[in-house]
């Protein structure tokens, strides 16, 4: 199953990632700053998310 893992780049996310992988899980990291892509574990996809706010 594709589980999207919201702040990717966390502790807790990372742990997370390890544990669905593990059970046959394809987790998705979701990461706001491109950076943090290196800092994803290996195996676990990582989609940057931006957005743009308009004040109205």
């Amino acid at each position: 199953m594709k589980i999207a893992i919201a702040g990717g780049h966390g502790k807790i996310a990372r742990q997370l990632s390890r544990l669905l992988s593990a059970g046959g899980h394809e987790p998705w990291a979701l990461i706001r700053n491109a950076d943090h892509t290196a800092d994803v574990e290996n195996g676990l996809f990582a989609v940057e998310c931006g957005w743009r706010v308009t004040r109205r």
